[in-house]
């Protein structure tokens, strides 16, 4: 080996260790410049200078202790106010890989911080699990800090364990007092838009447009419920599809789930390929990711 390969060969060591150090000092810096962590239902305000993290693509919870005063207090104020409810929106990238036993990645992380919550003694029928596609990537070092949102809010409904709705969810629906519907009833056509199609829940409301769903596929037997999922703009076609049939294939789990026969439902995905808006327009991104309901002849 001659001197000009040893040269090469030390130099090459020493730019990768320096590039090394120099990227790792990046990532400290970022999760040293992290937000303190902070909940707050207007009453009463919790802080925590610690975090929790996940890997790319995973759902097993890593924290610091700092974090564990927070969850404990978050604890202690829901088994306090039984009207209080802690929704936990579990967030993730549409690239990582669901390689949990729950229906997305990010289900799966907002239940690993319900579970450290439980341990604390924290009240299950008082916490709502949901989930969120991330719009852009935040990690660092592929490394999700923080990737669970967390938002109290007050039920007008004292719940208990086999308490299964409450009024709290989905804004779009406001309760109803309708009477029960008809079997030829017209079933109007149905918009979800963004975080609504991942908190679906079964209130007043979306229990009577169920009711009239089922009344009308079971008096039209060449009916189907035709769900469409749209999003916004991502990058290449390919990618933009399987986000919008992902939003469509969240909504066809909630109506089966809730008594719609799967038979009688179908998904289309139209991707970024209609818009509600530009991109350049605030709302853009709660209007184009949005799921389309309605009843169509088969």
């Amino acid at each position: 080996m001659n001197k000009q390969v040893v040269f090469l060969t030390i130099f090459s060591i020493i730019w990768i260790a320096a590039g090394s150090t120099y990227v790792g000092n990046l990532a400290c810096s970022a999760v040293n410049n992290l937000m303190p962590l902070e909940l707050s239902d207007g009453a009463k305000t919790f802080q925590s200078k610690g975090h929790f993290s996940f890997g790319l693509s995973s759902a097993e919870l890593k924290t610091d202790k700092e974090i564990t005063p927070f969850f404990k207090a978050i604890a202690d104020y829901l088994n306090q106010d039984p009207q209080k409810q802690l929704k936990l929106s579990g967030q993730f990238l549409s690239e990582e890989l669901n390689l949990s036993t729950f229906e997305s990645l990010g289900t799966a992380r907002a239940e690993a911080i319900k579970q450290s919550l439980l341990a604390y003694g924290a009240p299950a029928q008082q916490i709502i699990v949901s989930e969120k596609i991330l719009d852009e990537n935040t990690m660092i070092n592929n490394v999700l800090y923080d990737g669970v949102g967390l938002e109290l809010i007050t039920s007008t409904t004292t719940l208990t364990d086999s308490t299964v709705t409450t009024e709290t969810s989905t804004p779009e629906f406001e309760q109803t007092n309708e009477k029960a519907p008809k079997a030829n009833e017209f079933v109007e056509p149905l918009t979800l838009y963004g975080d609504a199609v991942f908190s679906m829940d079964l209130n007043p409301s979306m229990q009577h447009y169920i009711d009239k769903i089922s009344a009308y596929l079971t008096e039209h037997p060449k009916a189907v419920l035709q769900i469409t999922g749209h999003t916004q703009e991502l990058g290449s076609i390919v990618k933009n599809a399987d986000r919008s049939l992902e939003l469509a294939r969240k909504a066809r789990r909630f109506f089966k789930g809730n008594g719609i026969n799967y038979r009688r439902i179908k998904t289309n995905a139209k991707g970024a390929t209609e818009p509600m808006l530009t991109p350049d327009f605030p709302e853009a991104h709660s209007k184009n990711n949005r799921v389309e309901i309605k009843i169509v002849k088969d």
